[in-house]
């Protein structure tokens, strides 16, 4: 999980939330020191973590199921037939690959030497994409080199079934029993990542792709199926309060970023489009309570101070709309809107007599 204020899609590398919390900018090498530090005074917080999280790891990696980062397995299946036809799976590869590797161990010693070597070579390789998951995470793309050596071995596993004969045949068919019985268990076993929250991941970034192709309706109806199977899908009620703004329902986009806000009360994004809908519809005086909540969560944002700023139209609020471009500017000297508006507001409040700042 990420840290209490940390936006992962803006500051990917975290050196932003670091120098934040260090209270000025950090360089990428001290960045990478205030990381490495917290990661060390969290495992020394909790210890138990550094045993049961590769344990975690490991157990995800084995399992059937995806997870999926830029690229859903699942997701694509869901919604493209022909891919519904793959039975080569994960699930049926590793319980045979596990049936090769005892294939192999039991086979007589007079055939096991060439056959050993290449099971130290598959496993050996099949280990690198096992343990760089293990140390960094588990997503369908870094599990996906594993396959070709599960192949391998899972040819092992079936060779081993058709050729044995004797005792070697007996040891054989007890193992054809009992790996896939073990296999079979570890693929039940409860799920250690929320899958719907997943899938309505996958129905969102859907609906991205489709309303940058413009296709508005489209990704409507993909936004609505994804905070269909998971309500509290923050990211997909703001976009599809977007995409409402484009098809010109600005009543129903207000109640999708009402739905945004309550799902993710630290996210200013949905306040700055709430807001920006409020200022569009001639509601200043909502409006900018809004953007002084996105103000609250995000007090660097130089949009929201300056939308804060043109959100007043009432002339009693131009000196403090003043203030807020005037806040703006030092972080952002060359915002044109921040320049413009306070030029035209310091306009605005001479002609009216009432002196102001100059």
């Amino acid at each position: 999980s990420y840290p209490n204020g940390w936006q992962a899609e803006q500051d990917p590398t975290g050196r932003l939330f670091a120098s934040r919390r260090a209270g000025r900018a950090l360089t990428p090498d001290e960045s990478n020191r205030f990381w490495i530090d917290r990661t060390l005074h969290e495992l020394r917080a909790e210890p138990g973590r550094l045993i049961t999280l590769p344990l975690k790891k490991t157990y995800t990696f084995l399992q059937a199921r995806e997870i999926p980062q830029n690229e859903s397995y699942a997701f694509f299946k869901e919604n493209v037939w022909p891919a519904r036809l793959a039975v080569v799976e994960w699930w049926l590869l590793l319980p045979l690959a596990l049936l090769g590797v005892v294939g192999v161990l039991t086979a007589p010693r007079s055939s096991r030497g060439g056959e050993g070597r290449g099971l130290r070579v598959t496993l050996g390789w099949f280990a690198i994409p096992l343990l760089v998951c293990v140390v960094f995470f588990v997503t369908a793309r870094y599990r996906l080199p594993a396959a070709p050596m599960l192949m391998v071995l899972a040819g092992a596993g079936v060779g081993a079934c058709l050729e044995r004969s004797g005792a070697a045949a007996t040891r054989i068919r007890w193992a054809a029993t009992a790996v896939p019985f073990l296999a079979i268990v570890l693929l039940l076993l409860p799920w250690p990542y929320d899958r719907a929250s997943a899938l309505a991941r996958e129905h969102e970034h859907m609906g991205l792709r489709l309303q940058e192709a413009g296709h508005p309706r489209a990704a409507e109806e993909a936004y609505r199926r994804a905070v269909a199977i998971d309500p509290d899908h923050g990211d997909a009620w703001n976009n599809l309060g977007t995409i409402l703004v484009v098809l010109e329902r600005p009543e129903e986009a207000l109640t999708a970023f009402d739905r945004a806000v309550a799902s993710e009360p630290g996210n200013p994004v949905p306040l700055i489009n709430m807001g920006t809908v409020l200022g569009r519809l001639q509601r200043a005086t909502a409006a900018a309570p809004a953007f002084r909540r996105a103000l609250a969560r995000a007090p660097g944002n130089v949009e929201v101070v300056v939308n804060l700023g043109t959100s007043p139209i009432l002339p009693e609020t131009i000196p403090e709309g003043i203030r807020y471009y005037e806040a703006a500017l030092p972080a952002d000297p060359t915002h044109p809107t921040a320049r413009e508006m306070l030029i035209s507001a310091r306009e605005i409040l001479a002609a009216q007599g009432a002196g102001g700042p100059t």
